[in-house]
């Protein structure tokens, strides 16, 4: 019997489109005989070209992709992300953009694919409309974050990331507009944007997972990850994860010359290998693919000098 069809959306914007590329090409790559159906958030802008470029990774696959478009309009007023201002937002209009999708895997354009996510899609949700891994906060962070939201220090809060979705439970549950009514309700106290606001509507009710789900940044960075998960649970995620999750600021990002991450190495060889399935001049595949191919340390003195370089 032949699987069913894959969903899987994220959002992409024209500084994301090499990105997105690479968290595509890991997760075809790694789940072979998989049919995909790619949904990509976007602004209006986002250009053809740029358009074209991505369904072309997906096509050299064998797997189809739409593209939705997202206005102003409808995240106007909303508190924005310095990094990832509107297009943050463009996930919790899942339920109603896709009408005829049940259940939905979303990733984040900065998301690793590195083994089978068959058995998360067909994870039983628990009677929720979402599964997710629960985010490492810093308990500072926590104290003051979870109690503004209307929620116990001690709640359950998830890293929206990455998330399985029931979609037709949502739309029954008039998911999108309760978001967004609590997201306008809360403006001044929503820290991370649309995922506090996810966080305070649901209020703990979704089917936490396994972090090697969602290996964040957080699991290798943060001593307070031993407070979210038991040793033996964060000692599989961090050797064995499923869905690498690059999260929060540019410079812990993988293709950025601060990374330390131990899994960089093998994201840049994924971004070198999407680098030759867009259209790009041969003159900046070739720079590209050569200065991630630099050790680290000389990336490094390099970006020095020439920000030094700068006027």
């Amino acid at each position: 019997m032949n699987e069913p069809v894959l969903h899987v959306a994220s959002t992409c914007d024209s500084r994301y489109v090499l990105y997105s590329a690479t968290m595509l090409r890991s997760l075809f790559t790694h789940n072979p005989g998989r049919r995909v159906a790619v949904h990509v958030l976007c602004p209006p802008e986002l250009g053809q070209a740029h358009r074209d470029a991505l369904r072309g990774v997906a096509a050299r696959f064998g797997h189809g992709m739409t593209f939705h478009a997202v206005g102003d309009e409808r995240v106007a007023g909303l508190p924005q992300m310095r990094n990832l201002r509107r297009l943050s937002w463009y996930r919790v209009f899942l339920p109603e953009l896709l009408p005829d999708v049940d259940r939905l895997l979303y990733l984040d354009g900065d998301v690793l694919v590195v083994d089978r996510i068959g058995e998360l899609c067909e994870a039983e949700l628990g009677g929720h409309a979402l599964a997710a891994v629960p985010n490492v906060i810093e308990p500072r962070t926590r104290s003051q974050l979870l109690p503004a939201l209307g929620l116990p220090a001690d709640a359950r809060y998830f890293n929206a990331g990455i998330m399985l979705m029931d979609l037709r439970a949502m739309r029954q549950a008039g998911f999108t507009d309760r978001v967004l009514e609590f997201a306008r309700a809360n403006h001044s106290r929503l820290v991370w944007g649309d995922q506090d606001a996810l966080n305070g509507f649901v209020r703990g009710a979704y089917q936490p997972l396994h972090p090697r789900w969602n290996c964040m940044n957080a699991l290798f960075y943060f001593s307070c990850a031993r407070d979210v998960f038991d040793a033996a649970t964060l000692e599989q995620a961090r050797s064995a994860p499923a869905l690498l999750h690059f999260e929060g600021p540019d410079d812990v990002k993988p293709w950025h010359v601060a990374s330390t991450h131990p899994w960089r190495r093998r994201y840049l060889r994924q971004l070198t290998a999407a680098l030759w399935l867009l259209p790009l001049p041969l003159s900046t595949r070739l720079a590209l693919s050569l200065w991630y191919a630099l050790p680290m340390p000389v990336r490094r003195v390099l970006a020095r000098l020439r920000k030094a370089a700068r006027p």
